[in-house]
């Protein structure tokens, strides 16, 4: 993955022109990263149940979004950010982590590499 911690990503498969601020991979992969816990008569809601495209083996990564990144933290920097991801706090101060499979997250600048 061309991407590195800290990076603005976008997500392949949105519309929206919206970054993302990558966190990192997790070492998980898709089929074992619950999004929805559910009773236990049925599966789990996992990354792979919500992206069939990608393989349910394919490594998880975690992002969250730049705008929500600016509107929960007034003053932030990007290490910061990637700290509280890595001591699990980042939720906690508002901003929502979500998880990607690698392959679906590129780098914003990718356009303009040559």
């Amino acid at each position: 993955m061309s991407l590195e911690t800290g990076d603005l990503a976008v997500d392949d498969e949105s519309d929206s022109s919206d970054y993302l601020v990558f966190l990192g991979a997790i070492g998980v992969p898709a089929n074992e990263y619950v999004i929805w816990e559910t009773p236990p008569d049925d599966n789990d809601i996992t990354i792979a149940t919500r992206n069939r495209a990608y393989g349910e083996d394919e490594e998880v990564v975690e992002a969250a979004y730049l705008e929500d990144v600016k509107r929960s933290l007034a003053d932030w920097d990007i290490n910061e950010i990637v700290e509280w991801h890595d001591e699990g706090e980042l939720e906690d101060h508002g901003v929502r982590v979500y998880g990607f499979p690698e392959s679906r997250l590129s780098s914003a600048s990718a356009g303009d590499e040559g």
